[in-house]
């Protein structure tokens, strides 16, 4: 990135502030997120300041929450793309590329995580960059880097099988 975006470009969305029409529906959490409107030129970043990412033991991670839509307007399809940059040793690094497609709407449903292992010790900037493709808007909310111990695990969309229901008192072992 060379210069400022001018408007349209990545705005802070909250009640205070004139951004989403609706902004309470851009808010994953607290009084605010960061949001871009659908019609924003090409390419257009969001920079964080340089951090010192730890060097540690444990897992260090990029976390997010995104509203991310691909859907039908008036008997269309839109699809939006984002990109998810890091900065280090003087070049950039691509981290996440999402394609607009029929399968990856994520309208705050699940926190996103992207592994920064690479990157301990090292001074990085990270960015977020909408891609314009006419699609929709989007807001991003809670960014962080945290570090997990070795022994921390998630579990998403877990399935039972035969589908039957679980009580307080069912024990699943992992």
């Amino acid at each position: 990135p060379v210069n400022d975006a001018s408007w349209p470009h990545w705005f802070r969305n909250s009640t205070s502030f004139d951004g989403f029409s609706n902004p309470l529906v851009y808010i994953h959490e607290g009084e605010g997120s960061m949001g871009i409107a659908w019609n924003s030129p090409d390419f257009t970043w969001a920079i964080s300041p340089t951090v010192q990412l730890p060097e540690t033991q444990g897992d260090v991670f990029l976390n997010y929450w995104v509203w991310f839509l691909n859907d039908e307007y008036e008997g269309i399809m839109y699809y939006s793309n984002y990109h998810v940059k890091l900065f280090a040793d003087n070049e950039w690094h691509p981290l996440k590329s999402v394609i607009g497609d029929d399968h990856n709407t994520n309208l705050y449903d699940l926190p996103l995580m992207i592994n920064l292992n690479s990157f301990k010790g090292k001074e990085v900037r990270i960015a977020f960059m909408y891609e314009y493709n006419d699609g929709w808007q989007m807001a991003l909310d809670e960014i962080s880097i945290k570090e997990t111990t070795q022994n921390d695990f998630a579990i998403r969309n877990l399935r039972v099988s035969p589908r039957f229901g679980l009580t307080t008192e069912s024990e699943i072992e992992i």
